[in-house]
């Protein structure tokens, strides 16, 4: 498997933190930081890779607005609402412009939390405050979806199922293959 022109098939687990800061991650527990403000978290990723706060910081906050917790930049997580955290774990995800978006379970995103995601997907760009930013191209998603667990999950509308380009089923693995798994797993550490 290459990412980013490198294998990680076999990739030694002290390189994983580095290539995770090449693309962005969502959650379906959103993953949040409990002593971090809204801000914060959404800030995290910048500040990881080294960013000088006084040059993100307005960008931050007219994404915090953009997705309509512009009000909420100094509350913890803790107060906000579910979807007001799966919002707050897309910025995250995406405030670093990642060529590559993994969403976990799309489908327990709220509609609306959804539709701006696949939107973004198709446009290639996301327009707030009357600036346009695109995304780096290429930019994709992927997203898996839980088939059998239903209860509270808010199902794609029809319209919106055909910007997926595939749809992979991945069975659960036999006893001896997440054996292996586990197994090569461990050996990296």
């Amino acid at each position: 498997v290459l990412i980013h022109q490198q294998n990680v098939s076999h990739i030694n687990a002290s390189a994983v933190p580095y290539l995770r800061r090449k693309f962005g991650l969502v959650f379906q527990d959103h993953k949040l930081l409990y002593d971090r403000n809204c801000y914060e978290n959404v800030a995290l990723p910048l500040k990881v890779q080294g960013r000088d706060e006084t040059r993100y910081r307005a960008e931050v906050i007219e994404l915090l607005k953009w997705i309509g917790l512009g009000d909420l930049l100094d509350a913890k997580p803790p107060v906000l609402s579910g979807g007001e955290k799966q919002r707050a774990a897309i910025a995250r995800a995406v405030i670093a412009e990642p060529q590559l978006l993994l969403a976990d379970e799309i489908n327990r995103a709220s509609p609306k939390t959804q539709s701006a995601l696949l939107e973004t997907m198709q446009e290639g760009s996301v327009t707030t405050g009357g600036t346009v930013y695109h995304l780096v191209q290429p930019f994709f998603v992927l997203a898996t979806q839980n088939p059998i667990e239903s209860e509270g999950v808010y199902a794609l509308p029809e319209a919106q199922r055909d910007r997926f380009l595939m749809h992979v089923l991945v069975p659960q693995p036999s006893y001896q293959e997440e054996t292996a798994i586990a197994t090569r797993m461990g050996n990296d550490r």
